[in-house]
């Protein structure tokens, strides 16, 4: 059986809820992946949001 991972990105947190549902989701699925990798680049996308 082939394994897989999955990653799941983030630039903030507004979206807590539906981030966990994804997760949940994934995790679930017939085949589970070997891997969930979520990535947030929340600082980042603060930082830029403040440059004029």
């Amino acid at each position: 059986m082939t394994e897989v991972s999955v990653v799941i990105c983030a630039r903030t947190l507004d979206r807590w809820d539906e981030l966990k549902r994804a997760v949940g989701s994934v995790s679930t699925q017939m085949r589970a992946p070997r891997d969930i990798v979520v990535i947030a680049a929340i600082q980042q996308a603060r930082e830029r949001n403040r440059q004029p």
